[in-house]
């Protein structure tokens, strides 16, 4: 097994949170996967259209006192493939992992996928069904590339698609 650290994202923003109100301070801009990890002769991404919940360590459920509460600490807003990768646009609402990625602790991106065979055969097609922050990805190149301002300003450059209603 090869251990490497996940680096500080390349371009981040401030991550001073002030009294839990942030605005584009929320956003991560990263890598879900890459062909390293899914090689495209055996696997296609069906790229959700819709938002898929963030969580840390694909922890889904949090303990409290009254039992278990969901815990997910942001949404994956857009996704898309572009040169071998899957990039992925994350809006957080948990000012305590805006420090973390800020911190170094979890700057690593992990999916929860599901495989269906495609009618015909030909390459399997790979459901994202949730994204994770984590210290240690399965893909050594699935990892937060930017925060902040820059995240948004990343998920433009690299997909062409503009981020409507930035702040």
């Amino acid at each position: 097994m090869t251990a490497y650290r996940i680096p500080l994202p390349a371009r981040s923003g401030p991550a001073d949170v002030g009294d839990g109100r942030f605005s584009v301070e929320r956003w991560a801009c990263g890598v879900a996967a890459s062909w390293e990890e899914w090689p495209p002769d055996r696997y296609t991404f069906a790229l959700p259209n819709v938002g898929r919940p963030v969580f840390v360590d694909h922890e889904e459920d949090q303990i409290v006192t009254s039992g278990s509460a969901p815990a997910d600490v942001g949404v994956a807003r857009r996704f898309a493939e572009t040169g071998g990768l899957v990039i992925v646009l994350i809006e957080l609402s948990a000012a305590s992992v805006v420090w973390d990625l800020a911190q170094g602790k979890r700057n690593g991106l992990s999916i929860k996928a599901h495989l269906d065979p495609p009618p015909g055969g030909g390459p399997e097609w790979v459901h994202i069904a949730e994204v994770s922050l984590t210290s240690r990805p399965r893909d050594p190149l699935a990892r937060v590339v930017s925060t902040g301002q820059f995240a948004l300003h990343d998920w433009q450059v690299l997909t062409g698609e503009p981020v409507l209603g930035q702040a």
